[in-house]
C-alpha cells in the first residue's frame, strides 16, 4: 500500500513537470521503440541537454532501423561527431542490423534478447522494456540511485553496492504506467534530487525520506570499485600503462563491467531455465561456436598454473575476457532456448553454466566479485 501511495505521487509530480524531449513525443509505437533505441544508446554517459540537438539531427538524417543499418560508416561517424565514446554509435548500427536479420526489424520485447545485443547490457535493456514497451522494470540510473541513495538513508558501503540498490529499490512500487514511471523517477533525480542542492520542497516524497529527515544529502561512494581494479590487472605488470578511468568503466570492450554483465546474463539464462535439466552431450554435430568456446574453457586450468608460476594475474584477466568473447558470440550466434532439440538446448544451457563458473572461479582469484543479477 505504501509503494502504491510513493508511486501515485511520483506520478502526479511527473504529470505537472516534466521536460518535453524528442524522445517523449507521441508517435507510432514502432517509432517510439526505435526513439527509445536511439536516445538510450546517445545518453550512455551523457547528460540530457547535450544529446538533444544531436538526437533531432540523427533522426531526422536516419529515420528507421533500416536506414541505419544501411548508412555507410563515414555519414554515421559524422552525425554522431562530437558526442564521443565512437563505440556506441558503431554499436547501434551493429544492432539495427541483428534486428533486422533475427527479428524482422522488431526491436525484442524480452530481457535475454535485448542483452544479447551489442551495445545494451543490463541499464539500457531495462531502460527500453519500460520505456518502449511499458513493462514494469525500473533502469536503476545514476539519478534513480541517488533518489533511492537519499530517500532509504544509504551510506555504508555494503549499501551502496549495485546489487543492493537493485534489491532496495523495489521500494518505488510499480505502475501500469511503466513507461511514464521510469522516466519520472529519471526526472525526479534529474531535476530535484540533484547530486547538490537537492530542491527538497518541491520533492512529491520528501515527507518520508530520510536524508531530509536527518538534514544529511551526501552521497556515499563506493570506496574500492571492481570496475578500475580488473582495468588495472589486466596489464601485464612488467608492462607501462596509461589508465583511462571513463575505458575503465565502460560496458562495452575489455572491461570489468563487460565481464559482469556476462556473468549476470548467464545467470539470468540459468533462473529462466529454472526445472531444465541439462546434458553433457547434444543431439546433433556441434556448432562451430560452441566447439570454440569449448576449447578456451578447457584452456582454464593451464591459465592459472601460467599465472601462478609467472605470478600474473594479467594472464588470468586476460583470459575472462577472451572466455567471454567466445560466449557472447557463442549466445548470438547460436540459438539456446529456440534449439531444434529439447538435447541441444538443455546441453546449451549447461554449457552457459559451466562458463559462469569459470567467469565466477576466474574473477574470484583476481579478487573481484561477479553480481548474480545487474
Amino acid at each position: 500500500m505504501k509503494d502504491q501511495i510513493i508511486t501515485k505521487k511520483i506520478l502526479n509530480w511527473y504529470d505537472l513537470n516534466k521536460r518535453s524531449l524528442p524522445w517523449r513525443k507521441n508517435v507510432s509505437q514502432s517509432k517510439k521503440h526505435y526513439y527509445t533505441l536511439v536516445s538510450e544508446f546517445m545518453l550512455q554517459q551523457t547528460q540530457v541537454v547535450t544529446v538533444i540537438p544531436y538526437f533531432n539531427r540523427f533522426i531526422n538524417k536516419i529515420p528507421n532501423l533500416k536506414k541505419l543499418s544501411k548508412i555507410p560508416d563515414r555519414e554515421l561517424i559524422k552525425l554522431w561527431e562530437g558526442l564521443g565514446y565512437y563505440s556506441r554509435v558503431r554499436n547501434l548500427k551493429k544492432t539495427a542490423k541483428i534486428i533486422i536479420s533475427k527479428y524482422h526489424g522488431e526491436i525484442p520485447n524480452n530481457y535475454e534478447d535485448l542483452i544479447s545485443l551489442p551495445g545494451i547490457g543490463n541499464y539500457t535493456a531495462n531502460a527500453i522494456l519500460a520505456i518502449a514497451f511499458n513493462k514494469s522494470y525500473i533502469p536503476l540510473d545514476g539519478n534513480i540511485k541517488r533518489v533511492l541513495k537519499r530517500y532509504l538513508y544509504l551510506k555504508k558501503d555494503k549499501e551502496i553496492q549495485k546489487e543492493n540498490l537493485i534489491e532496495k529499490k523495489s521500494i518505488f512500487g510499480i505502475s501500469s504506467r511503466a513507461s511514464d514511471y521510469a522516466q519520472a523517477l529519471m526526472e525526479l533525480g534529474a531535476m530535484i534530487c540533484k547530486p547538490k542542492n537537492p530542491e527538497c520542497s518541491k520533492c512529491p516524497i520528501s515527507k518520508n525520506c530520510k536524508s531530509y529527515k536527518k538534514k544529511d544529502f551526501d552521497l556515499a561512494k563506493i570506496t574500492k570499485k571492481n570496475k578500475e581494479k580488473y582495468f588495472i590487472l589486466k596489464v601485464d605488470p612488467k608492462k607501462r600503462m596509461m589508465f583511462n578511468p571513463e575505458e575503465s568503466i565502460d560496458f562495452n570492450g575489455h572491461t570489468g563491467p563487460f565481464i559482469q554483465y556476462t556473468h549476470a546474463r548467464i545467470r539470468s539464462l540459468q533462473r529462466r531455465a529454472q526445472e531444465v535439466k541439462t546434458t553433457v552431450e547434444p543431439s546433433s554435430k556441434l556448432h562451430a561456436k560452441e566447439k570454440d568456446l569449448i576449447k578456451v574453457i578447457l584452456l582454464y586450468p593451464q591459465v592459472i598454473q601460467d599465472a601462478a608460476q609467472q605470478c600474473s594475474p594479467a594472464i588470468i584477466a586476460n583470459y575472462t575476457y577472451e572466455l567471454v568473447k567466445a560466449y557472447n558470440q557463442f549466445y548470438q550466434q547460436v540459438p539456446v532456448f529456440a534449439a531444434d532439440q529439447e538435447l541441444d538446448k538443455n546441453f546449451r544451457i549447461g554449457l552457459s553454466g559451466f562458463v559462469g563458473e569459470v567467469i565466477s572461479s576466474s574473477m574470484s582469484l583476481l579478487g573481484i566479485r561477479v553480481p548474480e543479477k545487474m
